[in-house]
């Protein structure tokens, strides 16, 4: 709760922000909203669930990001963490290639200034977006992950460390192996 709680006043905040330090008309907001932009960040987070094969593990994770009454294990959680980085990676790198592609294509139609200013302010808000999905999405889940004491811890118990335990307590109370497998039940003394 607390993490949607979160969001909700800071990706306002974020997208004000530049309502400051124009004119302060809301109708300047608009030019820091690209449908385009977003949508295809959005494509390279789901492209990149779905090579990894990870959908699930995204799924449990914001499950357990947004309540605390989900539980989930350690093993997922911490597949959870490793995704979420590796997703914040892939936007960091993904602005790269959007930046790159951006600059090629202004480059490239340089004899007409009118098409300039729109491509430059797209190449540069991108950025931007990457900027905001990394801060309010992807960093904070993977500390809320990292730091959440209430996952499922998984015991795991190895047979052989298990009948090595028992025997060595069944020779220190001086019962035979062979007293085990005929006894119903067997009694330790502390």
């Amino acid at each position: 709760m607390k993490y949607a709680l979160g969001i909700f006043v800071i990706f306002p905040a974020l997208l004000f922000f530049p309502l400051l330090i124009t004119r302060g008309y809301l109708s300047d907001l608009a030019f820091f909203i690209h449908a385009p932009a977003l949508a295809s960040f959005v494509f390279v987070i789901f492209a990149t669930l779905m090579v990894t094969g990870e959908f699930k593990i995204f799924v449990k994770s914001v499950n357990a990001l947004f309540s605390q009454k989900y539980k989930i294990s350690a093993e997922d959680r911490d597949r959870g963490i490793k995704l979420f980085e590796l997703l914040s990676k892939t936007v960091l790198y993904a602005v790269v290639f959007f930046v790159g592609g951006g600059i090629i294509i202004m480059l490239v139609d340089l004899n007409d200034f009118s098409n300039v200013g729109p491509m430059l302010a797209i190449t540069i808000i991108l950025p931007m977006y990457a900027a905001m999905i990394n801060m309010i999405f992807m960093y904070p889940a993977i500390h809320i992950l990292k730091y959440r004491k209430d996952f499922e811890k998984k015991v795991t118990i190895n047979e052989k460390e298990v009948v090595n335990k028992l025997l060595e307590l069944c020779y220190k109370q001086g019962i035979s192996p062979e007293d085990i497998i005929n006894a119903k039940e067997i009694k330790f003394e502390k």
